[in-house]
């Protein structure tokens, strides 16, 4: 049998609407990337955070900057995508070494909001290549480098080896 060990973290808090400008565009963006990076800060402003959302996320599939996954993870918060916000604010902060502490800070502070809206589930499974499974759907296989981000619910969280007998978790999110 496999054995799993699985540790929520769970904070609910609302978060209000956000006032700060968009993360400063980022340099070196074709002309596309830029018209989309424009209009969706333009939608931002306007409070218009789907139309927003959607420009900058075509946008990031375009040119995945980080300036534009802070901006696409704003807008997903603001829409009620909390865990895809994450990712994204993640991104930001991981990846662009030469944002100044102020930029971070912001960006920080969205983080803080999105990561207050969710829960997030570490699965640790003591055989690697499991695979891992989340009410059905397949998340990848054991270690997951991260963890799993859910809203607030109820999951069962499976570990699937070849020749063990599957793990099942039931998990509680709220």
């Amino acid at each position: 049998m496999l054995r799993t060990m699985l540790m929520t973290a769970v904070l609910l808090a609302t978060a209000p609407a956000l006032a700060e400008a968009p993360a400063s565009p980022p340099v070196e963006l074709d002309k596309e990337v830029a018209r989309l990076y424009s209009e969706g800060a333009e939608a931002a402003d306007r409070g218009q955070w789907e139309e927003a959302r959607t420009l900058f996320e075509n946008a990031y599939k375009l040119q995945p900057r980080p300036q534009i996954a802070a901006n696409l993870g704003r807008a997903e918060l603001m829409v009620g995508k909390p865990c895809a916000a994450v990712e994204h604010l993640e991104v930001y902060l991981s990846e662009d070494k030469e944002a100044d502490q102020g930029a971070r800070r912001m960006v920080q502070e969205v983080l803080d909001k999105a990561t207050a809206k969710i829960g997030m589930v570490r699965v640790r499974v003591d055989v690697d290549g499991a695979d891992i499974f989340v009410n059905g759907h397949n998340e990848g296989k054991s270690p997951l480098k991260r963890p799993l981000c859910f809203a607030p619910g109820s999951y069962t969280v499976e570990a699937r080896a070849s020749g063990r007998k599957p793990a099942i978790k039931d998990v509680a999110l709220g």
